[in-house]
């Protein structure tokens, strides 16, 4: 298992983790390198409890001014009245979705083909998704406990595995990270928000190693195309095994964060690791719009 040597890039047009990402062996490996350059990273981010404090707390108003467009959106009994017109769901899920909006309303040139396929979505496949998501949601916070979210000790343990099928999915328009924000904007404490800078700040927090992947960090896609060279975060990155590096980084943060006497409650869990993650890519904004070449083909990935 070799370290990535400085400015080399290897080809993973089609990363496939397969059952050996989901090994002990290797994610316990992955887990060590993460330890090992959290502290750098952490450093940058609280060169003092305030600066943290800060950071958190103005994350947590975010999240919460869209806390209120989320509930209105992903009603039981609001979804229910468009099963009578499906189709109408479309219009619905364009201006009351915080996410989606922002996605088709943005100028940039990265967001033409996540429009080229909203556009060609169906209401009633848009609309099945969001009442399945919203259901998976509820279901699983009935049962959710904080103590023993924080104690799982393997990826089945957090119970996720099933948002990879495709109940879940409207390929183009609603996929891992849109799946995982529409969770994360209701139950931050129980689901991760698995966003683009997310998945980057686990290929830096990780070393930028390939552990022994014959394509490369597990974290990228990787397009040598000579005539169209793009480097992309994993946009196919399972969801549930995201999941399971996201609570233990939240852990290795949460104990950082008490050395300095900041107490994170449990109800903003994630977005306090998302705040950090964020901070982690950022550290790196010109290396990685170095490697993408080009933007990103999708947000709703």
């Amino acid at each position: 298992m070799r370290e990535a040597v400085p400015g080399e890039i290897m080809q993973t047009p089609d990363m496939d983790l397969g059952a050996r990402g989901y090994e002990r062996e290797h994610i316990d490996t992955v887990l060590t390198a993460i330890r090992k350059h959290f502290p750098a990273y952490f450093a940058t981010f609280a060169p003092s409890a305030e600066k943290a404090f800060e950071a958190f707390q103005t994350a947590v108003a975010e999240w919460r001014k869209e806390l209120p467009d989320y509930e209105a959106f992903l009603d039981a009994d609001s979804l229910e009245e468009y099963e009578d017109d499906p189709g109408s769901f479309k219009s619905c899920i364009r201006s009351r979705c915080p996410i989606i909006r922002r996605s088709l309303n943005s100028p940039a040139s990265e967001m033409k083909k996540y429009k080229v396929a909203f556009s060609r979505a169906e209401g009633a496949d848009l609309l099945r998704v969001t009442k399945n998501l919203a259901a998976f949601g509820r279901e699983h916070m009935e049962s959710f406990d904080d103590t023993t979210h924080e104690a799982t000790a393997d990826v089945a343990g957090l119970s996720l595995g099933d948002l990879l099928e495709e109940d879940y999915v409207v390929y183009g328009v609603i996929g891992g990270g849109i799946r995982s924000h529409f969770l994360y904007s209701l139950s931050p404490n129980a689901f991760p928000n698995r966003s683009r800078s997310a998945v980057w700040a686990l290929y830096y927090l990780s070393g930028k190693r390939d552990f022994g992947f014959d394509d490369g960090s597990e974290f990228l896609m990787i397009d040598l195309d000579e005539n169209n060279p793009s480097t992309q975060q994993n946009y196919h990155y399972p969801y549930d095994l995201f999941a399971y590096y996201a609570l233990e980084v939240y852990k290795i943060l949460k104990a950082a964060c008490a050395v300095q006497g900041l107490h994170l409650e449990d109800a903003y869990r994630y977005v306090y690791l998302d705040t950090f993650l964020i901070h982690v890519a950022d550290q790196h904004a010109d290396e990685i719009k170095l490697l993408k070449g080009m933007p990103e083909d999708y947000y709703g990935d």
